[in-house]
């Protein structure tokens, strides 16, 4: 992914999120969480070709880089990419847990 290094001063209505975030939603497998990450950080950050980072934005030190997370993520039961945000990004970015994980597709990015 290409990172954006600038955060909206302007985030999309009521957002809390910033690029510091970890994605609340598990990723790859079900029981694979941000805090899962941190548990053994140095390892798991480079997992997925070193992906998880931009997953895990805070547990892994990738604060002020803000990218879409590029692993798939568990999002109601169904493996979910942010290409499928995308599709329907002005419903689901309306989603703190959908936004926070596609920062840059929910226009957080500046």
């Amino acid at each position: 992914p290409t990172p954006s290094f600038v955060v909206s001063i302007e985030p999309s209505f009521f957002s809390t999120v910033t690029a510091c975030d970890d994605s609340p939603l598990n990723m790859v497998k079900k029981d694979q969480s941000c805090t899962w990450v941190g548990k053994k950080e140095e390892k798991r950050c480079e997992r997925q070709k070193g992906e998880v980072k931009y997953h895990c934005r805070s547990t892994c030190g990738q604060c002020g880089i803000c990218v879409d997370s590029t692993v798939k993520f568990f999002w109601k039961d169904k493996k979910r990419k942010c290409k499928w945000v995308e599709r329907k990004k002005t419903k689901r970015c309306k989603k703190n847990d959908l936004e926070t994980t596609c920062p840059k597709t929910c226009g957080l990015c500046v």
